[in-house]
């Protein structure tokens, strides 16, 4: 049950990480909707160092999604 768990829940992770990797924008405003239950003004445009920051958080996110799914721990 818990390998289960840890498979599903690293899947998600590993999923979200790699969609943040491919569009960064568009997660970004994804997450703004969520937030803020749609009410937020998410209508700009991100410069290329906040893209790259949501790239590189997204790929940390992946890679420690499939490290959790794998029972890999710190």
């Amino acid at each position: 049950m818990v390998a289960l768990w840890r498979l599903v829940v690293g899947g998600v992770a590993a999923v979200l990480g790699v969609a943040w990797v491919l569009a960064p924008t568009r997660m970004s405003r994804l997450q703004t909707r969520v937030l803020y239950f749609g009410l937020a003004d998410d209508d700009y445009e991100q410069t290329d160092r906040q893209q790259l920051l949501g790239r590189v958080s997204g790929a940390i996110l992946a890679v420690l999604g499939v490290a959790f799914a794998l029972g890999l721990s710190l």
